[in-house]
């Protein structure tokens, strides 16, 4: 009896893993972004990665990186889900682990996805791009 009631159980494990839904694997990409007129080898470069317009205002990033250009002038991000994203990077010169301006203009190299300049903060409009398979940006710094 306790050997029909495991066959039973199982075949109804089985059954039950047929008729139900799959659920659906995230798909993942894969961002390689490329460091454009880096103006000092020994300085790092600051990235940071937003996911929506509201966390690019207030400053909120996705992830944040650090890239040191003496070992590599380019990031490597694996494994991001598909969506929108904005990149925003600099250059610190200075060793303050921020972006400096002199009268509201950056002090430092600095970069945005799109490579967008103009007057004024960059936008969440400007920066943006939809990342639906493996992308390669390439990113000046100004």
């Amino acid at each position: 009896m306790k050997d029909l009631l495991s066959i039973i159980l199982v075949a109804f494990g089985y059954f039950m893993h047929l008729i139900m839904p799959q659920t659906a694997t995230e798909q993942t990409f894969r961002l390689e972004i490329k460091f454009e007129n880096i103006q000092k080898t020994d300085k790092p470069i600051y990235v940071a990665l937003y996911q929506s317009e509201k966390d690019f205002n207030n400053k909120e990033a996705y992830k944040k990186y650090t890239v040191m250009p003496s070992q590599k002038t380019s990031l490597d991000i694996q494994d991001l889900p598909e969506g929108t994203y904005a990149v925003l990077c600099f250059q610190d010169l200075n060793g303050n682990h921020r972006l400096d301006f002199n009268n509201y203009i950056p002090d430092e190299p600095w970069g945005l996805s799109n490579n967008i300049t103009r007057m004024g903060p960059p936008t969440w409009e400007d920066a943006k791009f939809e990342l639906k398979q493996d992308l390669q940006l390439e990113i000046e710094l100004f």
